[in-house]
């Protein structure tokens, strides 16, 4: 029908495209709207404005009917004056042309527009053109690239091409545009969980914005002091650089690495790593290398917090099965070839277990806890058991004024810094721990209540039972 690229967006699709965007009042561009199956999607969910271009003329007529149309050909008559005031692009255009479209849409986006668009994985995964090898560069810039898979194997019309999503953010530098979307219109905290007040967001946000504003007052400086010299003879022209860190930057790229430092600092006012586990604190640190692609605003940390909030069982539970496998693992029968105790049990942590590598010896014959060792496991253990009791995590185990070790429940670091004596027992949190010179850590539970709660725990989650009396 039509042409060779005409393959309507199946709605699941388009689903999949939009489930994050706030689509009510926005206005949007498709330029490659086809018969409008995206234009139909957007209408329904109450789009201010849908604006589109349309190649085929019986599809163009269509399109008409239900879309403010620009024109036929994207690619010739598309211009930033005429898309200046638009929100998303949202596209699926033709397959065979991708990389051309996507970087007209780049193009032609004002600052602060998203852009999501559909395109054949292999103009992802084959840089055979110039044209290819830009898109590559400003996706790894700007944004980031999600696999569809096959999704188009059963629509309206079938193929089983691997597809690709492209979603871009083009950054928001100029003064004209006030970063009039990087705040929220509420007086109240949407969130409402406490993690964060709302005022102190709104003012994380406004000293975000305040300096990539204040960027432009160094050009602004050197531009009239060049204004001041020339009448007096200066017959050169002053010029200027900003550095951040080692590098030499334009307004775009300062704006985009404050972003990656104020998504940090974020996460470091919300003390989030005494509550979630390194495995956890792994996919928060990959979030903020995304996050530092798209912009700082509110709307956005409150999405995060959310996104926290609301997983914090199901990252808690993958801890926990973590912990245990790595635990178990280290039975005395065990069939990873690794060394075991008889002290692990291969079907439940046992009161008393083994950690490998997890001490050192120090200069003094005293041990001390490795910094790249198993030592967050057992760390991540007592967040878990935190999370399992009720209990808030608190400081790091430390010596008292005599240099003694008190029997403290306290988890969120570990003491890298005490030297501690081989053999003998300290009190830590929810267990009592000994340390041997080859590396080993001796662990119990203090609590028999929180022990078999928590293997009831891995082995609901894991799905088989255990007996009455364990």
């Amino acid at each position: 029908m039509f042409n060779q690229n005409f393959y309507p967006t199946p709605e699941s699709v388009i689903s999949m495209m939009t489930a994050d965007l706030d689509i009510q009042e926005k206005i949007i561009l498709e330029p490659s709207a086809g018969k409008g199956n995206i234009v139909d999607f957007l209408n329904k969910h109450q789009a201010k404005e849908v604006l589109t271009f349309e190649k085929e003329t019986d599809l163009a007529t269509i399109v008409k009917q239900k879309s403010t149309f620009l024109g036929h050909d994207f690619l010739e008559e598309a211009t930033a004056e005429n898309l200046s005031h638009i929100d998303y692009i949202i596209a699926n255009p033709p397959f065979d042309q991708a990389e051309h479209h996507i970087l007209k849409m780049w193009e032609v986006a004002p600052e602060g527009c998203t852009i999501l668009s559909l395109c054949n994985m292999e103009t992802i995964m084959n840089g055979f053109s110039r044209k290819r090898r830009q898109l590559e560069l400003l996706i790894n810039e700007n944004g980031e690239v999600n696999d569809l898979g096959n999704c188009f194997a059963t629509a309206e019309r079938k193929t089983n091409v691997e597809v690709n999503l492209v979603r871009l953010f083009k950054p928001v530098v100029s003064d004209f545009n006030k970063f009039d979307g990087f705040f929220m219109d509420e007086d109240n905290d949407p969130q409402g969980n406490g993690i964060l007040p709302y005022n102190e967001i709104r003012n994380i946000v406004q000293s975000y914005v305040g300096a990539v504003e204040k960027f432009d007052e160094v050009k602004s400086t050197v531009e009239s002091l060049n204004r001041y010299a020339k009448p007096i003879g200066a017959s050169g022209s002053f010029s200027y650089s900003v550095t951040y860190g080692d590098t030499v930057t334009d307004k775009a790229h300062f704006a985009k690495t404050l972003q990656k430092t104020a998504w940090k600092h974020v996460f470091n006012k919300m003390k989030i790593e005494k509550f979630v586990t390194s495995g956890v604190m792994q996919k928060v640190n990959e979030f903020v290398e995304v996050q530092s692609k798209y912009p700082f605003t509110m709307k956005n940390i409150y999405r995060m917090i959310d996104i926290i909030v609301q997983t914090r069982e199901q990252t808690f539970n993958k801890s926990m099965i973590e912990v245990f496998d790595k635990i178990t693992k280290h039975h005395h029968k065990n069939r990873y070839e690794v060394e075991g105790w008889k002290t692990n049990k291969s079907y439940l942590v046992d009161k008393k277990f083994i950690l490998d590598w997890v001490t050192e010896i120090g200069f003094d014959g005293q041990f001390s806890i490795r910094y790249n060792g198993n030592q967050n496991k057992m760390n991540d253990l007592h967040k878990v058991l935190c999370f399992l009791t009720g209990e808030s995590p608190k400081d790091t185990m430390r010596e008292d004024k005599d240099g003694n070790h008190p029997p403290i429940r306290e988890l969120s670091m570990w003491p890298h810094q005490l030297n501690l004596e081989f053999g003998i027992w300290y009190d830590w949190g929810f267990f009592q721990i000994k340390g041997f010179k080859k590396g080993t850590l001796h662990v119990k539970f203090k609590d028999e209540k929180v022990w078999e709660k928590f293997n009831r725990k891995v082995a609901e989650i894991k799905g088989f039972e255990l007996p009455e009396n364990i």
